[in-house]
Formats: structure tokens, C-alpha cells, sequence
């Protein structure tokens, strides 16, 4: 008999059938499993976990990011201009859209917008 963790179920079930075998449904299953899981990563990890940014500091709080905020802005603005020159080179071969955003891993509005750009956006 597959049921939830109520005690209430096990006895009823014990009382009606006390031959069965009773196990715990998939989805008790994997709620249990997850919420265990999900309790001893916060006894293990704590609150708050720090994430390394992108020039190797780590992220604390908002008055501290303001310097790795710019650094993502100018990351961006850097994988723009390399997307753009990418999608450009492979138009001038003759590739049409979905090939280049699939070459690319980009998104058709990704790349519908970068078309439109002229070089003075980019740069």
C-alpha cells in the first residue's frame, strides 16, 4: 500500500489490511528527500554564502558591488561587440539566422536585435 507519512493512514491501513506492506508514495519520497537535503545544506553552508564576482572579490553587500557592477557593465558591453562581430562574420559568409543563432547559442530576439544595431551602438 503506497501512502504519505501520516500516522493516521498507517493505522487505518493496519486496521483494514494488517497483512499490507506499506511504503511511502514517490512524490512523500522526494519531498522528504528534498527538504532533508535542503535542511542540512543550511546547517552545513549557513545563511549566506559568498559568490566569487568576476574579478575574483567576493560579493558582500550592495555598497561593497558598486565597482563589480561597473566591471559586469563593461563584461556586457564586451560580449556585445564579440557577438556582433561573430554574427557579422558569419552573414558575410552567407550563413542565414537560424544557423548563426544556433552556432552562437543565442536567442532569434538576440540576434534580431543585434542586426539592427548600427557599429556606433555597439562601440
Amino acid at each position: 500500500m503506497s501512502r504519505d507519512g501520516s500516522a493516521t493512514y498507517r493505522k487505518a491501513i493496519n486496521d483494514a489490511l494488517p497483512d499490507a506492506i506499506q511504503v511511502s508514495d514517490r512524490f512523500h519520497l522526494f519531498k522528504n528527500l528534498t527538504d532533508y537535503a535542503k535542511e542540512y545544506l543550511k546547517k552545513e553552508f549557513g545563511v549566506r554564502v559568498k559568490i566569487p564576482a568576476l574579478n575574483g572579490a567576493m560579493l558582500d553587500s550592495p555598497s561593497e558591488n558598486k565597482n563589480e557592477t561597473s566591471n559586469v557593465k563593461e563584461h556586457r558591453l564586451l560580449v556585445l561587440k564579440d557577438k556582433y562581430a561573430q554574427i557579422d562574420e558569419l552573414m558575410a559568409s552567407g550563413n542565414n539566422k537560424s544557423f548563426i543563432c544556433k552556432n552562437l547559442d543565442i536567442d532569434v530576439r538576440t540576434y534580431d536585435k543585434l542586426v539592427t544595431l548600427t557599429p556606433e551602438e555597439v562601440n
